[in-house]
């Protein structure tokens, strides 16, 4: 059997309609086949088919009756059904990171706990699609959209569709936005996150760190708010401190690419072939520290003594990690619980300027030795262990 695909929302939306609603002769009021059913039937995964029906909902093509299942619109209300407006949360991909999990765990309890009911899709890291999707929610009868952004380039940023299309249609971003949107946010205090990771290195005895940053896979830099901001509180702990910052301590590592490994590999790789090495490094995110610390380990690299690994986002794999390493500790679940309170508020009429939050970002330290003078040479990165 082949393994079930993901498609785009709006492509598995477009098949359950023409296979499933109008192919299968359905008439408002009739029930459609369940989730599993319809993965079976259409061949995607379950993530695209609970997407796909969340966009028909939004359409008022499907009505979702909880418990029961999903039933083509315009019937007789089913027994047990009430009537919800619903809300949407746009994603940038499909929740694999723990972060968006929590997001959209904050965004759903907000939602539910105020008398909506909760669509969800994806964009695929793809900023066209992100514009389609809201384009559908705002037809289909969404009172409002919480949305983490697709990263922009700079063109998209200067030309965005949220400036132009659909002003006053109620939309909250959440943390990678950027004050040109013109629209209400929920953020993190990156800048401090960034100069309280950099103080504590320092005060730990490292003269040389390095500072990992987002770039595209064709080497663009994106417009990526967090770790811009990360790297403003970088440079002033460090002007704090009075030591120079070199840029080839500027790392870059690619979003949007499917084999970080290889890529963390490749970083260690270019660190060993430095004469100077960088003592810490500041990584994108728990995720990405990992990636680095495995790819550290199969070469012989000494750590922490060597090289002190720091991230950020308290990712759950990094928590088991022995030794940990220093990262922080956003609160995603608040930043959706904030976001949809903020989006009633502008539902209602309670507030029609973008508003700001900035929520904190505690460090969590953890017991990272002092800086010691060593300075073993590492084997060959990525040489000696099997790939799979």
């Amino acid at each position: 059997m082949a393994p079930a695909r993901s498609l785009y929302p709006g492509q598995v939306a477009k098949r359950i309609l023409a296979q499933v609603v109008e192919g299968g002769g359905l008439r408002p009021g009739e029930r459609l086949p369940s989730v599993r059913e319809l993965t079976k039937r259409l061949g995607v995964s379950t993530t695209s088919v609970v997407n796909g029906l969340s966009i028909l909902q939004a359409q008022g093509i499907v009505r979702k009756v909880h418990g029961v299942g999903c039933f083509v619109a315009g019937g007789a209300a089913t027994p047990g059904e009430e009537s919800h407006d619903t809300l949407a949360f746009i994603m940038p991909n499909v929740m694999s990171t723990g972060c968006l999990t929590r997001v959209y765990a904050g965004v759903e309890r907000a939602a539910r706990a105020r008398g909506y009911d909760l669509v969800t899709a994806t964009a695929h890291y793809d900023y066209a699609v992100e514009q389609s999707l809201v384009d559908r929610f705002v037809a289909g009868g969404c009172k409002g959209i919480v949305m983490n952004p697709v990263t922009r380039t700079r063109p998209q940023l200067r030309s965005d569709y949220l400036n132009r299309v659909h002003p006053r249609f109620p939309i909250v971003l959440i943390d990678i936005a950027q004050p040109e949107q013109r629209r209400s946010q929920v953020l993190f205090d990156n800048f401090q996150a960034g100069l309280e990771m950099t103080r504590l290195l320092i005060e730990k005895g490292h003269r040389r760190i390095a500072f990992m940053d987002a770039a595209l896979p064709s080497g663009e830099s994106p417009m990526h708010t967090s770790t811009a901001e990360r790297y403003r509180g970088y440079l002033q702990a460090h002007r704090e401190a009075g030591i120079a910052v070199r840029e080839q301590d500027h790392w870059r590592a690619s979003l949007l690419i499917d084999d970080h490994e290889t890529e963390a590999e490749e970083v260690l790789r270019q660190w060993v072939d430095q004469r100077d090495r960088p003592t810490a490094v500041i990584a994108l995110t728990d995720d990405v520290a990992l990636d680095l610390i495995h790819a550290a380990q199969a070469s012989g690299v000494n750590l922490p003594g060597t090289l002190q690994v720091a991230g950020f986002d308290n990712s759950r794999p990094a928590r088991s990690l022995r030794p940990s390493f220093p990262t922080t500790d956003p609160d995603f679940e608040l930043a959706g619980e904030t976001a949809v309170e903020l989006l009633c508020r502008h539902i209602n009429g309670e507030r029609r300027d973008p508003l700001t939050y900035v929520l904190p970002v505690p460090l969590i330290r953890t017991d990272i030795p002092e800086r010691v003078a060593t300075d073993v040479r590492p084997r060959a990165v990525g040489g000696a262990r099997e790939r799979r």
